[in-house]
């Protein structure tokens, strides 16, 4: 592996240090703060699988990783994350079962096509059931906080399904054919983090909606992760960067919320 293919993993490694530094100051602010406590869980877990894998790599090159510690850093994260939105959703109080059963659709859909890549059937299960815990609560988050307009919500719907249609097609054509769609899961993955990260800076800047901040900060940071998990080279290092931008997002829009 060249040493440029690096850069994301240190450069996020670099931005988990940062935060956490951040959210330790927060929870020493009000040690109460059950989100702020759960968040510092989640990003310690990216760091500790960030690191591990980085060693693992820079020990063993060219070795594919088999199931180890940073798989359960990854489901620890996930979680913790879903936590935190759990713990600011106020008892299901809008009806978001569209949503959630979408949620968890999606996340089926995903976990077929990750078998199918790597046939690796436990830890992708697993790592279904993490991810998809995340995505149930940011559901009814983002439905509780009003961040996505319906219009918004019916896109995101045909995208979601688009990205299914296209990676399910690339094992019923040839090779040529199935670069292609790879090349349009690519693009459409790209344009949906440009889309996010340009809704949460207007959230930012409007800051009126405390709770859409929080909600498509960690929107754009589950969108990451699932581009990264749908995507190689180019793709994947511009998703695992943007991935670092949603974890500042995430951890400004609770600090803000402290602060007040």
């Amino acid at each position: 592996m060249k040493g440029i293919e690096y850069l994301p993993t240190l450069i996020q490694i670099v931005v988990l240090i940062i935060v956490i530094a951040g959210a330790l100051r927060m929870i020493l602010h009000d040690e109460k703060n059950i989100k702020a406590i759960f968040f510092v869980f989640a990003i310690v877990a990216i760091l500790l699988s960030d690191i591990y894998w980085l060693a693992y790599d820079l020990l063993r090159p060219f070795s594919r990783m088999p199931f180890a510690a940073n798989e359960i850093a990854e489901w620890a994260s996930f979680i913790s994350l879903g936590a935190v939105l759990a713990s600011d959703i106020k008892a299901f109080g809008v009806d978001a079962r569209k949503e959630r059963i979408f949620s968890i659709l999606f996340v089926m859909a995903n976990v077929a096509l990750w078998i199918a890549w790597t046939g690796e059937w436990l830890q992708d299960i697993m790592t279904g059931f993490a991810l998809g815990y995340l995505l149930f609560y940011l559901m009814i988050h983002l439905k509780q906080s009003e961040s996505l307009s319906k219009t918004e919500w019916r896109i995101l719907a045909v995208v979601c399904i688009a990205l299914i249609a296209a990676n399910t097609m690339t094992f019923f054509v040839d090779q040529s054919l199935a670069s292609t769609f790879d090349q349009i899961t690519g693009m459409i993955l790209f344009a949906g983090e440009i889309y996010f990260i340009t809704d949460v800076l207007l959230e930012f800047r409007k800051g009126t909606n405390p709770a859409a901040r929080i909600s498509l900060a960690f929107a754009l940071f589950a969108w990451s992760i699932t581009s990264m998990y749908m995507s190689a080279d180019i793709f994947y290092f511009v998703s695992m960067i943007v991935s670092s931008l949603s974890i500042y997002m995430m951890f400004v829009s609770l600090k803000m919320e402290v602060e007040g």
